[in-house]
């Protein structure tokens, strides 16, 4: 009887401190993919205000995140610190746009359509389109810089 009564005790304390353990376990994957996500929007973040081109949108959509964290909401601040970068990556690609037309302008060969393509790409930044802003953005650097290597040849 003594044996049969300390194995149900030892079966006992086994689930107790099993359920113990699986309760204590380490982060979902949501919720370090969550971490993770704004740890890389903070550091973009911070990278774009260093350089001279910040963005409002991305830091709002990272204080969104951080709040969705807090509520434990892991997929929602994975998602918005996402779109964080994406903001921080079109602002970026607009800047550098910028930057060469204004030495394209400076060298006196500025090509027609390169700031309308940095207008096109505002607003599509401006409606959230980041993929669409950063295409744009992109060729209307290409654009500036061809117009400078012709100005320079």
């Amino acid at each position: 009887m003594k044996i049969a009564k300390m194995l149900r005790i030892s079966v006992v304390f086994a689930l107790v401190f099993g359920l113990l353990a699986g309760c204590a376990t380490t982060p979902s994957e949501e919720q370090t993919a969550a971490e993770q996500a704004i740890a890389e929007a903070k550091a973009a973040i911070a990278e774009a205000e260093a350089g001279g081109w910040p963005n409002e949108q991305a830091s709002a959509l990272l204080q969104q995140a951080e709040e969705a964290f807090a509520k434990e909401d892991y997929t929602a601040a994975a998602d918005l610190a996402n779109k964080s970068k994406q903001h921080v990556a079109a602002s970026k690609a607009i800047f550098d746009a910028k930057a060469a037309a204004a030495a394209a302008e400076q060298a006196g060969s500025p090509w027609r359509d390169t700031e309308n393509l940095i207008g096109q790409a505002e607003k599509a930044l401006s409606e959230g389109d980041t993929a669409k802003a950063i295409q744009l953005a992109n060729e209307a650097r290409r654009q500036a810089e061809n117009a400078l290597r012709q100005a320079e040849a």
